[in-house]
């Protein structure tokens, strides 16, 4: 009997597990949709963020890793039904259905995946700086979140988008530019310190090498994270935007020795 009243017990308190579970997420996710941002880019439908205050920026990328640490799972009955409404092209009717959700299926379980191990990934360095954007990196997700639609619209405005249908050698050449921006930050991150010195160097009596220093390292650090992870998971689906606060320029490696941004000749920083 006290087995039986054990169990019972047990039961509630998975039960009152997964409820506090689901409304945690519905917290994070109404807090997500509506604390983001978007203009759209003049080639692309990828939109980057307008909020300029770094706290903020940290506070998105920590409630984004949150949701989709808490909802990747979704990603697995949203690609399947997908797949079965899609189909794969063939002419057999319910045939061309069941194909479909079976690799609607395989593409939730892999968009699972990448969703929860970006969601940790944000979640563990919502305090680092990171890359603006990161379309044509990687695969990207067709949606900002899993129930996210492909063209979602709201205020006038694109507040998801549709990456479309990427061929073979596109979805290579994506990863091998993952693996290009992944092993520049971790192999030349240190770069940073030099041109946050020297960018310190430029502003004269109102720069502080001190300063350029603790950036640089900060930089430096956010750089090495931003690499490992580009390297150790590029076979894994990303979002095409960062939330998080941007570091300032793509490449301060080519500042080591060149002139600096606003010298002659100098390439200019690329703005978010």
């Amino acid at each position: 009997m006290s087995v039986q009243i054990r169990e019972v017990e047990n039961v509630k308190k998975m039960k009152h597990l997964i409820c506090l579970l689901a409304l945690l997420a519905a917290c994070f996710a109404a807090t997500a949709q509506e604390s983001f941002e978007y203009e759209p880019a003049p080639t692309d439908r990828v939109r980057v963020r307008k909020t300029e205050s770094f706290g903020t920026r940290m506070a998105h990328k920590w409630t984004r890793g949150m949701t989709n640490t808490l909802t990747g799972v979704m990603e697995i009955p949203v690609q399947t039904g997908k797949g079965f409404d899609k189909g794969v092209g063939m002419d057999g009717g319910a045939l061309d259905s069941t194909a479909g959700a079976t690799v609607g299926l395989a593409k939730g379980i892999w968009y699972t995946a990448g969703r929860i191990e970006f969601g940790l990934f944000e979640l563990l360095t919502f305090w680092a700086v990171n890359p603006p954007a990161n379309q044509n990196v990687g695969v990207n997700f067709d949606g900002r979140f899993p129930w996210s639609r492909a063209e979602q619209i709201r205020n006038g405005d694109v507040v998801s988008y549709d990456g479309g249908e990427r061929s073979a050698e596109g979805v290579l050449s994506d990863f091998g530019n993952k693996i290009e921006r992944g092993a520049g930050n971790f192999v030349f991150g240190g770069s940073e310190l030099v041109y946050q010195v020297r960018s310190e160097q430029l502003e004269g009596e109102n720069g502080s090498v001190a300063a350029g220093v603790g950036k640089g390292l900060y930089y430096w650090l956010s750089r090495e994270l931003s690499g490992l992870h580009d390297l150790v998971f590029f076979a894994f689906p990303l979002p095409v935007d960062n939330v998080g606060p941007a570091w300032d320029i793509p490449d301060p490696w080519s500042y080591v020795r060149g002139p600096m941004p606003g010298e002659d000749s100098a390439p200019q920083p690329v703005k978010e």
